[in-house]
């Protein structure tokens, strides 16, 4: 009898936890003006950098890269699923200055860039290699080895950062949720640390507007 209380007492704290996570998430999600603010603000005017709208053709995941195995695209690919809009920062950070470039795309609902994040970790326990083919499609996969699977930090919280080492090049990622958007950048290693900080200024920013 008191197994069966407690369970139903615990049953009953996760729906009040989720119904409380969901009103608090509704509250401060972003909508496209708040982002445009954020990406107009987050630096200093001197590094104030570029932002652009993406056309939602240019989120389409075959037309930026094709995965194999495709289990694994969401770590060649920001968004999966076809996000509601995406906007763009190209600028500079970091001494010596590192060129940046960050997309950002906004779900309609938290639950859904949580899980875009769940098929990211998801990726990086089962996908040690990929093979990848980019546009225009017309010159021969290439093979990459998936670096950083097992850092502790991208089993939890809302950052992963992992590299995709090929034979000529590789890729430094860091990806990081804010309620309903993924930032990501990504690039060569030696202007990994400065892309980081502009990932986390960014959803830093966003929050502060989350709060005015």
């Amino acid at each position: 009898m008191a197994l069966a209380l407690s369970a139903v007492l615990l049953s009953g704290e996760l729906a009040v936890g989720v119904a409380v996570r969901q009103r608090v998430d509704q509250h401060r999600a972003v909508d496209d003006q708040r982002l445009r603010v954020a990406l107009l603000t987050f630096r200093p005017s001197e590094r104030a950098g570029r932002p652009n709208d993406v056309a939602a053709t240019e989120l389409a995941g075959p037309n930026l890269v094709r995965t194999v195995p495709g289990r694994c695209s969401a770590l060649a690919l920001l968004a999966v699923t076809q996000p509601e809009s995406g906007q763009s920062w190209t600028g500079i950070n970091g001494s010596p200055a590192e060129p940046v470039r960050t997309l950002t795309v906004r779900y309609p609902a938290a639950s859904t860039a949580r899980q875009a994040m769940r098929e990211k970790r998801l990726a990086l326990l089962r996908c040690g290699q990929v093979s990848l083919t980019f546009p225009p499609f017309d010159e021969p996969a290439q093979d990459f080895t998936v670096s950083g699977r097992s850092r502790p930090s991208n089993v939890v919280g809302e950052t992963l950062r992992y590299t995709l080492v090929g034979a000529d090049q590789s890729y430094v990622f860091c990806v990081r949720r804010y309620v309903n958007t993924l930032t990501w950048s990504y690039g060569n290693e030696s202007g990994a640390e400065a892309r980081e900080e502009v990932v986390v200024d960014l959803t830093r920013r966003l929050a502060e507007l989350g709060r005015e």
